[in-house]
């Protein structure tokens, strides 16, 4: 998330209300990690990485239990990790969210899972605060996670 070239974490936790960066400082044969910097909104399901703005900087997604999904935006430079304050979309309970092209015009899209659908947060491709226009799919059951990719190619 700091472009240094190694894999950082992000932590959703359902209990407490904060998302939870974890910087990766390991070296060659040692895994380690800075303190976690914590993102203060109400409790988290699930989360997604990626970047939805087109900067070149992964954001984060975040399902959460109260009515809305929440975007931060990555707002670090090489080496710092830093997020704006969380943008919400939304109004329903998410119980999980995931990051990808839906409809192939290059800008990513959210698909969030509701207790009742599928939603989709259609990217348009500006700056964030993100600009989403929303579709939503009927499924059979009530589904809880939700993910994306290409089951056939060509």
């Amino acid at each position: 998330m700091d472009q240094d070239g190694k894999p950082d974490l992000a932590v959703a936790h359902s209990a407490y209300p904060v998302v939870s960066v974890i910087k990766n400082t390991s070296t060659n044969g040692a895994i380690s990690f800075d303190a976690n910097v914590d993102y203060v909104a109400t409790s988290y399901q699930k989360l997604s990485i990626g970047d939805l703005d087109g900067d070149g900087n992964p954001d984060l997604a975040v399902a959460r239990n109260n009515p809305s999904v929440s975007v931060f935006k990555n707002a670090g430079k090489a080496g710092v990790i830093s997020f704006n304050p969380k943008v919400d979309f939304g109004n329903y309970s998410s119980s999980d969210v995931s990051i990808g092209d839906m409809d192939g015009d290059g800008i990513p899209d959210l698909v969030v899972s509701t207790p009742s659908t599928i939603s989709i947060l259609r990217g348009l491709g500006t700056a964030l605060p993100l600009v989403l226009s929303q579709f939503q799919v009927s499924p059979p059951r009530q589904p809880y996670s939700v993910n994306m990719e290409h089951l056939y190619r060509n």
